[in-house]
């Protein structure tokens, strides 16, 4: 055999085993996909059982959320009213000192009132009797003169 008939066996051997070799990573290729692919779906459905069980706990808690939520409004409108209440009573007691109160100072002012007014007529009393002195002297001086006048 000659150079080329063995460069030529030798090229049909690294052939046959590269084609031997291909086929053998294809079929490990094909095993190992569906490998993958299995153990992609059973992740899948176990994320799929965690996300729902993640949504019912969810649901769960929203629900205990608007329980609470409700007491705890319920409460606070109780209270509210209970302390609107005190308030209502607190308001109306301070409204009826406050009453009283002016009730008092308004006597006191009508006291006071009512003694300036008498004060202020005995002055204006006293004044007209001096001005009618004043007058009834000018008149005396005048019918005085009068009378002197004719005399």
């Amino acid at each position: 055999m000659d150079q080329v008939e063995i460069t030529h066996e030798i090229l049909e051997i690294w052939i046959e085993i590269t084609h031997e070799m291909l086929e053998i990573w294809v079929e490990i290729t094909h095993e190992m996909l569906e490998i993958w692919v299995e153990i992609t779906h059973e992740v899948l459905e176990i994320w799929v059982e965690i996300t729902h069980e993640v949504v019912e706990i969810t649901h769960e808690m929203l629900e205990i959320w608007v329980e609470i939520t409700h007491e705890v409004l319920e409460i606070w409108v109780e209270i509210t009213h209970e302390v609107l209440e005190i308030w209502v009573e607190i308001t109306h007691e301070v409204l009826e000192i406050w009453v009283e109160i002016t009730h008092e100072v308004l006597e006191i002012w009508v006291e006071i009132t009512h003694e300036i007014l008498e004060i202020w007529v005995e002055i204006t009393h006293e004044v007209l009797e001096i001005w009618v002195e004043i007058i009834h002297e000018i008149v005396k001086v005048e019918i005085i003169h009068e009378v002197l006048s004719l005399e």
